[in-house]
């Protein structure tokens, strides 16, 4: 191929970026490409990576009011949309955030 060490190489894909952000700690966060067509595995694969996140500590992924929760709703993220991971209360943990249930419970 011709190519040198310093050289620098441009390659382009078919992806989108997306931002995921991790609601516990709003500083950790990251911009990821995804190829065109990705799935659920795949974007929680990048949680893991990027945020250090294992999926098993995640509640609910959110972009947009939506809960990505299946391959079908991943393939409706748009560029730059923003997921949030949202993680599961540790056992025996008061969560500080709160659940609406539809109650007027305080």
């Amino acid at each position: 191929l011709g190519v040198m060490a310093g050289d620098i190489i441009y390659a382009s894909t078919m992806g989108i970026n997306i931002a995921i952000k991790d609601r516990k700690r709003p500083d950790n966060s990251s911009f990821v490409e995804m190829f065109k067509g990705f799935t659920l595995n795949m974007l929680l694969h990048q949680i893991n990576t990027q945020l250090e996140i294992n999926k098993n500590e995640i509640s609910f992924l959110v972009s947009k009011g939506n809960i990505i929760d299946s391959d079908k709703m991943c393939k409706r993220l748009k560029e730059y949309d923003v997921v949030h991971v949202l993680r599961k209360c540790p056992a025996n943990h008061h969560c500080k955030h709160s659940h609406h249930h539809g109650t007027n419970e305080k």
